[in-house]
């Protein structure tokens, strides 16, 4: 069961979702899984450093419009009397860590520009694979 624990709407435009998809492993212990999403709008002007790359028309078509940030926080064998500690030391420390780095101006168009390297791998493999 996903429980929503809260929105950080953030200075660059991102807002951060953060869900709690906790399970019991067996006893009283349990897997607790907090899920951070975010959509990101992908920009031309994120890509505009790309512009002069061979493949850039084909890996900029495989990019959807808005891509999202996920990422999984996860601790394995809490103890269901201290669920609750453990949630708030979770997100203190997501708060703390990531949730800084997130909301940095240049985090969406850099996360982009990645997610095209990413692309842009994938296409090179295939077209050594193919050969010429």
């Amino acid at each position: 069961m996903t429980i929503p624990i809260g929105t950080w709407r953030l200075r660059n435009g991102l807002s951060v979702e953060m869900t709690d998809e906790t399970k019991r492993l067996f006893g009283n212990y349990y897997n607790v899984k907090l899920i951070i999403a975010a959509p990101i709008r992908v920009k031309d002007e994120y890509l505009s450093v790309f512009k002069k790359n061979a493949h850039y028309r084909q890996i900029r078509k495989k990019l959807p419009s808005t891509m999202e940030y996920r990422r999984e926080i996860v601790m394995t064998g809490a103890e269901e009397e201290t669920l609750s500690a453990v949630r708030a030391h979770m997100i203190a420390k997501f708060e703390e860590n990531a949730l800084i780095y997130i909301e940095r101006d240049d985090f969406p168009a850099r996360y982009v520009r990645q997610q095209f390297l990413e692309l842009e791998k994938e296409f090179t493999s295939q077209a050594l694979q193919e050969g010429p």
